[in-house]
């Protein structure tokens, strides 16, 4: 597997482990403003 899983509950993943679905608000107006910040990675050339 390529990424690990988030069961959204502050436990650690492992088997077992109940998870539950995420719910992500982005708010995008002058009262509420929201960011995204993302890493950008150089890969060698």
């Amino acid at each position: 597997m390529r990424f690990d899983v988030n069961p959204n509950t502050g436990e650690n993943p492992g088997k077992d482990v109940k998870t539950r679905v995420a719910k992500n608000t982005v708010f995008m107006d002058a009262s509420k403003p929201s960011a995204i910040k993302l890493p950008v990675i150089y890969l060698p050339n």
